[in-house]
């Protein structure tokens, strides 16, 4: 999501049916706490069709539900949120409006689909192919829905996004994206600036521990209970374990997430360990 990406009318792309809503909660919040009773959520559902007028042509489905703070006016609110555009979708959309943000997204969907397919799609329409034959894998989805809430101490924004794609391959993928803002300043915290030198030994065996338990279950099997278990099914079989970059900083929890093929393969699917804030708050920064 962090490629540049031109200014360009959604409507010269065929995209058409766009159903875009901003619903609102709560106002004129003046706390942290306050704010985290007033968000935005911005809804989008279009379709890019890549053959306009056409009933049967292939398709790309975008949804999405992104939340945010509703408070343009609030310097913290407006911090956190031109953070999580960002972080998460990329720096071309730091400032723009809710309405410019949605658009743009849609366009760069819109942009990249058409790039992706459209030569293939010429190629097989002029070979004589029919719209009622136009092979499945020409149809994208996206689908993009957002969580905002206080974590650690009301002092720490938890933003979790989460993205699903299918762009014609063998499968679909989900990719969560964690991130933790800090209230206020709009600063977003990296694993380096969380944990101190000694967490990623310490806190490792207790993520080890669970993903041993979470492995049993999914691979029905009792076989496993160490790393050279984990291993034997693929877990970290091309790696050494690491604490991933993508974490939460709950109110009483410490979320740790991989996502597919970060420590497994596709079919393992994604992971995610909790660990109780109590356990290993000594290894988190003051």
């Amino acid at each position: 999501m962090s490629k540049k990406i031109a200014s360009q009318s959604i409507m010269a792309l065929g995209v058409v049916g766009t159903a875009l809503t901003i619903s609102l909660s709560g106002c004129h919040p003046k706390t942290t706490n306050q704010l985290a009773q007033d968000t935005l959520s911005i809804k989008l559902d279009t379709t890019i069709y890549a053959i306009p007028e056409e009933a049967k042509s292939p398709h790309c489905d975008v949804k999405m539900q992104l939340v945010f703070i509703n408070n343009e006016k609030d310097s913290a609110a407006i911090n956190v949120n031109q953070a999580i555009r960002r972080t998460a979708f990329g720096p071309q959309y730091e400032k723009l409006s809710n309405r410019q943000f949605a658009d743009s997204l849609a366009a760069f969907y819109a942009a990249g689909y058409n790039s992706d397919i459209k030569k293939l799609l010429n190629a097989d329409l002029k070979n004589g192919m029919s719209a009622e034959e136009v092979p499945g894998w020409y149809n994208y989805e996206y689908d993009l829905s957002s969580t905002l809430a206080l974590g650690m101490n009301d002092k720490i924004w938890n933003y979790s996004l989460t993205d699903f794609q299918y762009t014609g391959g063998a499968h679909p993928n989900t990719i969560n994206t964690l991130i933790n803002i800090v209230a206020g300043t709009g600063r977003v915290l990296t694993k380096k600036d969380v944990f101190t030198a000694e967490a990623e030994k310490a806190i490792l065996p207790l993520v080890i521990d669970e993903l041993v338990k979470e492995a049993k279950v999914r691979f029905e099997t009792d076989t496993i209970t160490c790393l050279d278990g984990l291993h034997e099914v693929g877990v970290f079989d091309f790696s050494d374990p690491f604490l991933p970059e993508n974490f939460l900083l709950g109110k009483d929890k410490v979320t740790f997430y991989y996502n597919r093929y970060e420590i497994a393969g596709y079919a393992a699917g994604p992971f995610e360990v909790t660990l109780p804030l109590e356990k290993i708050k000594q290894y988190i920064k003051e």
